[in-house]
């Protein structure tokens, strides 16, 4: 399987992530220090984070259906999105089951890897991407 659209995903959202939190897009690790949390967004800002939660899931969803179950870089992503964008019990829960929605959709559409589970992985790394930049957008109206 070509990885392309991981890559491209992968390199967006790094990217993205990054310049939301002034710090690397790697996973979070035992003994990283913590973020600065972001301040607290607009709503608008908050529905592209739901959204690009829901994108997330769906990712890591594929990527495991063709690359394994121990594949964790979306979970790992969606984890350090959370420690840099939810400090608060209440939106962070929000994300974690639009993530959880997502995941189980794409895994229910595509349990298998196949040339369409792949095309849903570049329309998912698309809409990511899409929704990255709006955040790194608003990031600097802030």
């Amino acid at each position: 399987m070509s990885r392309e659209p991981w890559a491209r995903f992968r390199g967006m959202l790094a990217g993205g992530l990054a310049a939301l939190a002034c710090a690397g897009g790697s996973p979070v690790r035992a003994g990283d220090p913590a973020p600065a949390p972001a301040p607290v967004r607009a709503p608008d800002q908050r529905q592209v984070l739901t959204d690009l939660s829901y994108v997330l899931g769906e990712s890591h969803a594929l990527r495991r259906a063709c690359l394994g179950p121990s594949d964790r870089q979306w979970y790992d992503r969606m984890q350090r999105l959370l420690v840099i964008e939810a400090p608060d019990k209440a939106f962070r829960q929000v994300l974690v089951e639009r993530f959880n929605a997502g995941f189980l959709a794409a895994g229910a559409e595509f349990p298998r890897c196949s040339p369409d589970s792949r095309a849903a992985a570049r329309d998912a790394a698309d809409r990511g991407k899409g929704l990255a930049e709006k955040l790194t957008a608003g990031a600097g109206a802030r």
